[in-house]
């Protein structure tokens, strides 16, 4: 037999991959845990039955959003509930405990829910809502020849000066 001994991907251990990802999202340590027989834990079995079939593609999209709601609710318990933190007298022996919040956890937590408000902005978007003010066109580039150079007596006539050196100032303001 060429290659090594591919077990067929049964009811239960497509079960047991997908509660395992529900549990934690990563899609490598369930197909592991659903298949301790293989060394590389069937990863490309499981993928490739997710690509072919819709229905099981369903079930995992549905296992990593079961997961990244227990990560949204583990967010809000250490950020907004806080985690009981042991605190020792100096003898080492447990006296209490003191509530510990997250500042960081909350300000993701707040990023993700409110990003409007929140969430950092990227160059990208920071150039997206900038608005840059330019001057309307003025149309001289449809003169004629005969036109522009008409033009350029007068602005000389008028301003004095060269219109080459009107035209580098106008452009250095």
């Amino acid at each position: 037999m060429d290659g090594p001994r591919r077990l067929p991907l049964t009811a239960k251990r497509r079960e047991l991959f997908l509660a395992e990802l529900s549990r934690h999202g990563v899609f490598a340590r369930a197909a592991r845990a659903a298949s301790p027989h293989s060394k590389t834990g069937a990863i490309y079995s499981f993928r490739d039955l997710r690509d072919r079939e819709a229905e099981f593609a369903a079930q995992v999209e549905e296992a990593m959003e079961h997961a990244r709601a227990e990560v949204e609710m583990e967010l809000h318990r250490r950020s907004v509930e806080g985690i009981d933190e042991p605190v020792y007298g100096t003898n080492g022996v447990q006296i209490g405990s003191r509530k510990r919040y997250s500042d960081k956890l909350l300000a993701l937590r707040a990023q993700s829910m409110m990003p409007e408000r929140y969430a950092s902005r990227t160059v990208a978007q920071i150039e997206q809502t900038t608005t840059i003010k330019t001057r309307p066109s003025l149309g001289l580039d449809e003169l004629s020849p005969e036109s522009r150079a008409d033009l350029r007596r007068i602005l000389e006539r008028e301003l004095g000066r060269d219109a080459d050196e009107v035209g580098d100032a106008e452009a250095k303001s």
